[in-house]
């Protein structure tokens, strides 16, 4: 009775890392039913293959996360570092309880379940271990946007780590687990854990500093962009000042003589161009000397530029001076291109296409709101963030899904969406943590 309490014990075990570090939250409901139809699996196969039977609740468990959340290689590693964990960490409960426990309990309690403390044990530092890797994701979620080579990387050295570890513990079960045998092999695969744990540390380190240095390269090409258009601003306003004493000169001789055709002929000839220079798109880049952030003006200056070459209206509107994010820079960076790329995308299908931004600060919170005309579809709002929907076709729909891992950890900022008759807005909220 005692074994099988302890196998059960372990299936609620790996669920629950499992659901800790699936990126999807498992409901209280799905949780019941998962762990009964892994007991009912688990217990009997148990009887008839062993400790074998775990890969086939592990095979479960992943196939069902997948039609839950279509990640597979996030479900796969919410499942299986789970397990791995528990290993570990079992091996390392039988040790502390030969060395340690059996002397602290055998001085309150004369006789107790070894087996039963060991599991206890092993269940709670499992879970705990989890946790510690769930806050870790929370602060490196910006870089675990993986291709695919990186994410083969990763599941090949999962599987070679289980099958270490279980070849391992095959040979155990032959040769008896003596305590000089669980002290090798405990050491064993806790070298081993850590050694993964800093190869996929490294990947990430790596993958972070390529991240970021692109991202300078971006930047330095935006600021060189901004750099020319500032200049040819400037050479417009130098022409138009020189134009402006000749518009005045005119004027002056048409009041001087009383004659309104003559008056009618400055402002139609050349007093009326100037509205839609004026207006142009260029001199919105003028109100970029706002923002002292200079990733996001480069951002804001490369994205203008490409609205203005693609024939769309640019509408700006920063009411006061941004000198930081309230957001770490990249990971906003990476959110705020995302948006402005699908506002430019939505708008370009429309015959009078447009993009508004609108940048609102002050002391407790920053607002940013981003609206564009689009074709006007039905676009369901309740789906929009889940990764592969597109309501633009085939392989799309990966960005916004990017946002929402992004923000999704971040308790101080929120995305509000809404759509109506070919309209969508974005309003993005950043909430000062300092407050």
């Amino acid at each position: 009775m005692t074994l099988y309490f302890i196998l059960f014990l372990q299936l609620v075990t790996l669920l629950t890392g499992a659901s800790i570090l699936s990126p999807q939250k498992i409901a209280i409901k799905d949780f019941i039913i998962w762990l009964l139809i892994i007991t009912i699996i688990g217990l009997p196969l148990y009887n008839v293959i062993g400790f074998f039977a775990i890969f086939v609740v592990i095979l479960f468990l992943i196939i069902s996360l997948s039609l839950k959340t279509k990640q597979v290689f996030t479900n796969i590693l919410s499942v299986c570092v789970p397990l791995i964990i528990i290993v570990v960490t079992d091996y390392f409960s039988q040790i502390m309880e030969m060395y340690v426990l059996k002397k602290v309990l055998n001085s309150f309690i004369v006789h107790y379940d070894r087996l039963l403390t060991v599991e206890l044990l092993a269940s709670m530092l499992s879970i705990l271990i989890c946790c510690f890797i769930k806050s870790l994701i929370g602060k490196f979620r910006q870089f675990l946007t993986l291709d695919r080579k990186y994410q083969s990387l990763i599941l090949s050295f999962l599987l070679l780590t289980l099958v270490i570890f279980y070849f391992n513990i095959f040979l155990g079960q032959i040769q008896g687990f003596s305590p000089k045998h669980l002290i090798l092999t405990g050491l064993l695969f806790f070298i081993y854990a850590v050694l993964l744990g800093l190869v996929v540390m490294t990947l990430i380190y790596i993958l972070n500093k390529d991240a970021k240095m692109k991202q300078e390269r971006i930047l330095n090409q935006q600021l060189h962009e901004y750099t020319l258009q500032i200049e040819q601003l400037y050479t417009n306003l130098n022409s138009f000042r020189h134009d402006y004493l000749n518009i005045l000169l005119s004027l002056e001789e048409g009041i001087r003589q009383e004659n309104i055709e003559i008056i009618k002929d400055v402002y139609q000839s050349i007093i009326q161009p100037t509205k839609q220079l004026v207006k142009g798109n260029d001199y919105i880049l003028g109100q970029l000397h706002k923002i002292q952030v200079v990733e996001i003006k480069s951002l804001l200056t490369a994205k203008i530029i490409k609205s203005q070459n693609s024939g769309i209206e640019v509408r700006l509107e920063i009411e006061d001076p941004i000198n930081s994010i309230y957001m770490d820079t990249f990971s906003f960076y990476r959110v705020f291109s995302i948006l402005l790329d699908n506002a430019i995308e939505g708008a370009s299908t429309t015959n009078h296409p447009y993009i508004s931004i609108i940048m609102i600060q002050d002391r407790d919170a920053q607002q940013i709101q981003i609206e564009n005309n689009c074709e006007d579809r039905k676009i369901d709002l309740q789906t929009i963030y889940t990764k592969g929907y597109s309501s633009k076709g085939k392989d799309r729909g990966i960005g916004l899904y990017n946002v929402h891992q992004l923000l999704e950890e971040n308790k101080y900022i929120r995305l509000e969406t809404s759509y109506e008759s070919g309209v969508f807005i974005q309003t993005l909220i950043l909430q000062n943590e300092e407050r």
